[in-house]
């Protein structure tokens, strides 16, 4: 407290004193007022692809072809259960693809390099540029299962995929995730393979919904289908 404000606070309480005391018909009253103050909660999230210019990238790919695709969400306000919808889209038509082998096979062409470094570097094991066989790259992983776990509970609908974050997506933590960091074409994918792949478009939407008040990740995803 400074000297200011402790100077007016006596004076008043002086104040106060000689009003009373001048006064026989004066009653010593009270009063007090509680102003209780509630603020709302917020719940936002960000979804960037750092190493990716829709514009120029993923155009008329070929056998050995590698690229840095890397959906990355950040947590930017409060604490939520997140998760990553991809929907799975043939780019001429502008209509789901429900072709489960094309549709696999556009999937298997996207990995995760466990050395990408969200913010920072690209991943070393994959390579921009990289020419690879399926094989050479078979022991990476699709999308980032140290993060995301695969819903197969809302796998109904073979063009629509939704990756849930394995734990609560903490502003607090300053937590980033990305769901995959590559798409590559291997060297070994024929003309059969690429008609088959034909044009489509990945459809990423980052979702997340309060974590508070919640008992778990599936009754908030329950509630988030609702909403």
């Amino acid at each position: 407290m400074t000297k200011k404000k402790l100077a007016i606070i006596l004076a008043a309480a002086v104040l106060v004193i000689s009003l009373a005391a001048g006064s026989t018909l004066a009653y010593l009253t009270d009063k007090g007022d509680v102003t209780n103050t509630f603020t709302m909660g917020n719940v936002d999230i960000d979804l960037t692809e750092p190493h990716w210019d829709d514009t120029t990238d993923g155009k008329v790919l070929v056998p050995g072809d590698t690229l840095v695709k890397d959906p990355v969400v950040a947590a930017t306000e409060g604490d939520s259960y997140m998760r990553v919808k991809v929907e799975i889209i043939d780019t001429t038509t502008g209509l789901p693809i429900t072709d489960t082998n094309r549709i696999n096979l556009i999937l298997s062409t996207i990995y995760t390099d466990p050395t990408y470094v969200i913010g920072g570097t690209v991943g070393t094991n994959i390579v921009e540029g990289t020419k690879y066989s399926a094989a050479s790259i078979a022991s990476f992983a699709g999308t980032n299962t140290a993060d995301f776990t695969f819903d197969t509970t809302r796998a109904g609908d073979p063009s629509v995929r939704y990756y849930n974050y394995n734990s609560i997506f903490k502003t607090s933590d300053s937590d980033k995730a990305v769901l995959f960091t590559n798409v590559v074409i291997p060297t070994d994918f024929d003309n059969a393979d690429l008609a088959l792949l034909g044009s489509f478009s990945l459809k990423i939407t980052a979702q997340a919904i309060q974590s508070d008040n919640f008992a778990s990740a599936a009754a908030a995803f329950t509630a988030l289908d609702a909403a």
